[in-house]
């Protein structure tokens, strides 16, 4: 045996006790580069070429209200709540202002300043508001709101056929109401108040039939009230 044998044979000989102490170690990521040489070929083996993917298009982000706007109202409307209608006017004036192209911001922003003049008895005030922002939104949802308020103010002016006419046009809007069978009592009373007793009978006698014993009992009393108020004592007692 030659002395290059030799020598290849000790050098072989060393790397396999070396690998074998590697492979009996507790060092797992040499072992596993170890073993994957291991059984690596010479020259890589390319990569499978893959087709092209078309680029997907980002998707267009929604529409969806200013968070700024948003904060405000919210802000606004805890003020007014809370009864600090100075810091509440001037939050709803600002929003009115930086909002002035925006229908549905600015309307609301109106509704907000007339519930704070209803609130500290500006009740005229409140009225030519109110029209006025009646006159430039067609929001169902912001004119059924406004005609509620434009009904309290013109309670508070002793308006009782106009207080009518804006509570009929809320319910116009919002027929299914949580409020309905309030608000038609509401208009009943109304009725009653104005001496059109037919009408406030009428009223009172359907929203009778619909409701339950307790609301209906109250129905009840309120169409015996009319019969009595009429000299018509017989049927009161029924």
């Amino acid at each position: 045996m030659t002395l290059r044998q030799i020598s290849f044979r000790r050098v072989l000989t060393q790397g396999l006790i070396f690998l074998i102490i590697i492979l009996l170690s507790g060092c797992d990521s040499e072992r596993n580069r170890l073993i994957m040489g291991l059984f690596q070929t010479e020259t890589p083996i390319p990569p499978t070429p893959t087709a092209p993917q078309a680029s997907t298009p980002s998707p267009t982000p929604e529409s969806v209200p200013t968070p700024s706007a948003i904060i405000s109202f919210g802000i606004s409307d805890h003020d007014y709540l809370s009864g600090d209608y100075e810091s509440a006017e001037r939050r709803y004036s600002a929003i009115l202002r930086d909002n002035a192209a925006s229908e549905i911001e600015a309307a609301k922003a109106k509704l907000g300043l007339a519930r704070i003049e209803n609130a500290r008895g500006q009740d005229e005030a409140c009225q030519n508001r109110l029209i006025d922002a009646l006159n430039e939104t067609n929001d169902p949802e912001i004119r059924a709101l406004m005609w509620y308020e434009m009904a309290e103010c013109l309670a508070d002016l002793n308006l009782p056929q106009e207080e009518i006419n804006a509570l009929t046009e809320y319910l116009k809007l919002r027929p299914e109401s949580a409020l309905s069978t309030e608000i038609q009592t509401r208009i009943g009373d109304l009725f009653f108040e104005i001496q059109d007793y037919a009408t406030a009978m009428r009223i009172y006698s359907g929203l009778a039939e619909m409701t339950d014993f307790v609301a209906g009992f109250e129905l009840w009393m309120k169409v015996a009230d009319t019969f009595f108020i009429q000299g018509d004592y017989s049927n009161a007692l029924l």
